[in-house]
């Protein structure tokens, strides 16, 4: 979730995807798990006071740059974004989703663990960044950074280098260019496939065009064309604009199917924030109702406190608890969301004991 720490910390970095249990969070508590640093690379017994660069191509470890995770809760296993290895590692996971162990079962992007080249065909990726997982058909969307497209794998089984079955984002699965259309991206980050009554949308973070691009995925066709766009007034603009309709560098996205509420995380150090869209019907360029992070619409500032967020680029929505948690500089603040006030403060703190600290480290606390 971090940069450089070549590792995911299970205290939270599974809230990335995982139903969060309700329960009292006490600020700076302690993480339970991890996967990437175990002790003498055995793949069992995690290392918690490790954060050295453990990236080579195995099965044991990953080099990670801003990238993300997703869990199967049907099939209990854990998708991770290798992004600078070029491939997503699989964990199986036990019946309750937690570690067996600290090694990766099987990998997609590359044929082996042990290989990590780059590539612009049906089977391999290049710096792969954001993760959404369709229960229902399963199917694993990718967001193929390096090749500007989202490849999608159908994955109710799973061999080692297996081929997608549909690409977004380009007209096939051999051309890797960017585009500001309604049918190109252009470094697509964070993406979240919504699954509820009479919708089966993929929200796509289209971070260097400055939107939010919403595809129909009811039946996928390669190369075919968003629905709407956020962020711009239509498909063929891609200004970066910090105001209430305009958005800068979106690099994650997520979605409340029960309260009709679009979340959008927009990364720099002093435009951080999370937008919130109304997303009963969606209007192109329609205007956020709610801000996060910032005390309003136009506000720029890069500092650590309890209500404002900085250099943040991941995030999730917990709908049963109503809790948004965002990460960044080396901490994780939680939200209460039930409703929104605009700058509202955060509840709770992970990674820091301090809502104004931000130091790095590998204590069984930190991030």
């Amino acid at each position: 979730m971090l940069k450089s720490l070549n590792r995911v910390s299970f205290l939270l970095a599974f809230f990335v995807s995982i139903p969060v249990v309700v329960f009292a969070f006490i600020n700076g508590q302690n993480i339970s798990d991890l996967v990437g640093q175990s002790v003498n690379n055995d793949g069992v017994t995690p290392e918690y006071t490790v954060y050295d660069t453990n990236d080579g191509a195995n099965n044991v470890g990953f080099s990670f740059s801003n990238s993300h995770v997703e869990v199967d809760n049907v099939n209990h296993r854990l998708f991770v974004a290798d992004s600078n290895n070029n491939r997503i590692l699989v964990h199986n996971l036990d019946v309750s989703n937690h570690l067996t162990d600290n090694i990766a079962d099987l990998v997609l992007g590359q044929t082996t663990m042990y290989a990590s080249l780059p590539g612009t065909t049906n089977s391999t990726l290049s710096n792969p960044t954001g993760l959404a997982y369709d229960s229902v058909n399963n199917l694993l969307y990718v967001s193929d950074t390096g090749n500007h497209r989202i490849l999608v794998y159908n994955v109710a089984t799973i061999t080692n280098g297996e081929a997608a079955v549909n690409v977004i984002g380009q007209a096939n699965f051999t051309t890797g260019t960017s585009g500001l259309t309604a049918s190109k991206l252009n470094n697509p980050a964070g993406i979240f496939y919504e699954n509820s009554p009479g919708r089966s949308y993929l929200y796509v973070a289209d971070r260097s065009n400055n939107r939010v691009l919403i595809f129909d995925t009811t039946g996928i066709t390669d190369g075919e064309a968003a629905v709407n766009v956020i962020g711009q007034a239509n498909f063929t603009t891609g200004t970066a604009s910090y105001t209430q309709a305009g958005l800068v560098s979106p690099y994650d996205v997520d979605h409340d199917a029960t309260g009709f509420r679009l979340f959008v995380l927009g990364e720099s150090a002093s435009q951080n924030r999370v937008t919130v869209y109304d997303s009963t019907t969606f209007a192109d360029g329609e205007a956020a109702v709610n801000v996060i992070g910032k005390p309003d619409y136009t506000t720029l500032n890069g500092v650590i406190t309890q209500s404002n967020l900085s250099a943040s680029r991941v995030f999730d929505y917990d709908e049963g608890s109503n809790r948004l948690f965002v990460g960044g500089q080396a901490r994780v603040i939680i939200f209460d969301v039930s409703t929104i006030t605009d700058g509202e403060n955060a509840v709770n703190l992970l990674g820091q004991t301090l809502y104004t600290g931000s130091a790095f480290g590998a204590a069984n606390m930190q991030l």
